[in-house]
């Protein structure tokens, strides 16, 4: 199994595709795919990974290097990579897909059921609050910042008007 780098490369050069290609392909500069294919960057966002693995005609976790190309996992792997994508720990991504089943590899759809996964955890473990509470929470934290700042403002006023 390769890392990011050496897939990209190596299924860039099979395929006859340059950096710009690439680039254009990915709406991201040509300078951002040399540092993926060098190293410099190690992990993508999963829309991007995605969106990579499809130009390559490869699996997003073929790409990652995750898989070899018999389809074989190397779970350690993921729960390292997606812990850094998700900022936590390798722990609680191995936690959050337990029991879950990717028949599909892990993809675009298995990435966003591990993150609502994650978030869902985050919010159980905020201790003291009834389950209304949690609900309400997870509602708030799956917003844009600008949505959260305007429920916010409409929230406040709700409150002073009740007053």
């Amino acid at each position: 199994m390769g890392s990011l780098s050496s897939v990209l490369k190596k299924r860039r050069k099979e395929l006859g595709l340059t950096l710009a290609q690439i680039a254009d392909a990915m709406g991201v500069s040509e300078a951002t795919v040399q540092r993926w294919e060098s190293g410099n960057i190690k992990t993508l966002r999963y829309g991007k990974m995605e969106k990579l693995a499809e130009i390559l005609n490869i699996s997003p976790a073929y790409l990652m290097g995750w898989e070899d190309k018999s389809g074989e996992t190397d779970l350690g792997l993921v729960y390292m990579d997606l812990a850094e994508m998700f900022n936590t720990t390798p722990e609680v991504i191995e936690a959050a897909m337990d029991g879950m089943s990717f028949p599909n590899g892990i993809g675009l759809p298995a990435m966003k059921a591990i993150s609502r996964k994650i978030k869902i955890s985050a919010v159980q473990q905020d201790s003291g609050l009834t389950t209304d509470e949690q609900a309400l929470l997870e509602i708030y934290r799956s917003l844009t910042p600008e949505r959260r700042e305007k429920l916010t403002t409409m929230v406040r006023a709700f409150v002073e008007a009740l007053r």
